[in-house]
């Protein structure tokens, strides 16, 4: 049963500075706790990517399956600088562990970049970047500087599976802060680590907190993060789940007592917080479950749902939408996968969000994913299908992904991901979508090209299209499993 509309979650490991880098996760018994900080949060500010502090977001390309230096599975990243123009593959460059300054060597199943996050975590005014990696060997964070991503530390606390889950300002106070979540937490229970920041440069956060999610299945939980209520500080949304099955989605506000849990959503298992009709509250946008398994999309129409913010949190007035909403470019059908990856930000310059989704293109046997994304306009009564529009790796000069095989009935991997950032520092958002190519077998990938749509105030244009290859990164067989975007 859920926890009641805001109950308290438990703290069982209170605010305390760590003592050195690379201690050890919460004690059993934890220290005294130490006060929150009381000054009220400031305006809630999304973090950007820009390493080098020119004003230009800076694309990161993830690649945790690639070989570096003969090692398996060793994993680097390719950084592609903004500019004036938008991403500038010409300038691009690979990070990985044989890099010096980078902790640790390439080593065989280390996945150096699983995940990774961007944000200034010590204040310079450069943004830097949380890597993740195998169990026993990350996180780690790679310093921004005025020469972009430079040297790096692990970070001041191990994580429970190598990497961090989300990256945003949990308090309010201005600085990053990180969160993984913690499913040994409370001997078991399961819980949310923050770290908060500002950090040191030898990795350490200002201080930690764990807290407990009382009835909340953490094993196989992911979460996403933005300010939902207008009160400058990240709220943490979940998306649970344990083999085939789905839960509630779980919510909790920030607050200046720690997290606050509200009434859960419907199942769920993709997001994005978004302020979609321009209130001041971050509007929630997920990808619903409508049977209540994980399994569900390759079988089902997808659908969205638009769950608007209040001062409350998530408020009673909601939105659906499918491939047959009016304006919405497609038609609902099993497997249309609308929605299996969501990003955000105002790509037209009118002071909404809008909302880019992943959605698979019909196919002579089954919808199949061949890269195609849709843009769904924000305004004064949030999504509604108006002046929606649909664009296909065509449009940047990329071939798409070839159907799935007669054979299959659906295509269940969709291998879309989408960044949404400022690359070419106008204000507006730009859009960046990238995929791994299938093999002839149909499994093991190979990096894939990556393209980008430029935002204006008429809306997105202008597009670039580069490959790994065309920008001197290592490629071969199996490279692309894992391809992906920082956050």
């Amino acid at each position: 049963m859920p926890p009641a509309p805001a109950a308290r979650l438990g703290i069982v490991a209170a605010l305390f500075p760590l003592a050195a880098a690379g201690c050890a996760g919460p004690a059993d018994t934890p220290p005294p706790p130490q006060e929150r900080p009381s000054a009220a949060p400031g305006p809630y500010r999304p973090q950007r990517a820009d390493f080098d502090g020119d004003g230009f977001d800076d694309v990161v390309v993830t690649v945790p399956s690639a070989t570096v230096d003969g090692a398996g599975d060793a994993g680097y990243l390719a950084v592609v600088p903004g500019s004036a123009d938008g991403p500038d593959p010409s300038s691009a460059r690979t990070v990985s562990r044989a890099d010096d300054g980078v902790p640790g060597e390439p080593t065989e199943a280390d996945r150096f970049g699983r995940t990774a996050h961007a944000g200034d975590l010590d204040g310079d005014g450069y943004a830097d970047l949380v890597v993740g990696a195998a169990r026993d060997r990350g996180p780690l964070v790679l310093w921004g500087s005025a020469d972009g991503l430079g040297s790096g530390v692990p970070l001041g606390e191990r994580t429970a599976y190598g990497v961090v889950d989300a990256l945003d300002d949990f308090d309010g106070d201005g600085h990053p802060d990180l969160l993984y979540v913690d499913s040994e937490a409370g001997g078991g229970a399961g819980g949310l680590r923050f770290m908060y920041g500002p950090f040191s440069r030898d990795g350490a956060p200002d201080r930690t907190a764990t807290e407990l999610t009382a009835y909340v299945d953490t094993r196989e939980l992911r979460v996403i993060s933005g300010d939902l209520n207008g009160d400058g500080r990240a709220d943490v949304v979940g998306f649970p789940a344990f083999e085939e099955m789905a839960y509630e989605t779980p919510v909790w506000l920030g607050s200046s007592e720690g997290l606050v849990s509200v009434d859960p959503l419907p199942e769920a298992d993709e997001g994005t917080v978004a302020d979609v009709d321009g209130d001041g509250y971050g509007d929630l946008v997920l990808r619903v479950l409508t049977h209540g398994t994980v399994e569900d999309p390759p079988n089902v129409p997808s659908e969205i749902m638009v769950v608007h913010g209040s001062a409350d949190g998530p408020g009673e007035r909601r939105a659906t939408l499918t491939l047959d909403t009016e304006g919405v470019p497609g038609e609902a059908a099993d497997g249309d996968q609308f929605g299996f990856e969501l990003a955000s930000g105002d790509v037209d310059g009118d002071g909404y969000a809008d909302v880019v989704a992943g959605v698979a293109r019909p196919g002579p046997t089954a919808p199949y994913d061949a890269g195609d994304v849709v843009v769904l306009r924000g305004g004064a009564e949030g999504l509604t299908g108006d002046g929606a529009l649909r664009f296909g790796p065509e449009e940047a000069g990329v071939s798409a992904s070839r159907p799935v095989e007669p054979e299959w009935s659906i295509d269940p991997w969709p291998l879309v991901s989408i960044r949404t950032l400022d690359s070419d520092g106008d204000g507006v958002t730009d859009v960046v979508v990238g995929r791994p190519l299938r093999d002839d077998d149909g499994y093991a990938w190979e990096p894939g090209p990556v393209w980008a749509f430029r935002g204006t105030d008429e809306g997105l244009t202008g597009v670039l299209s580069f490959t790994l290859a065309e920008i001197g990164a290592a490629t071969g067989r199996g490279f692309g499993y894992g391809q992906s975007f920082a956050h």
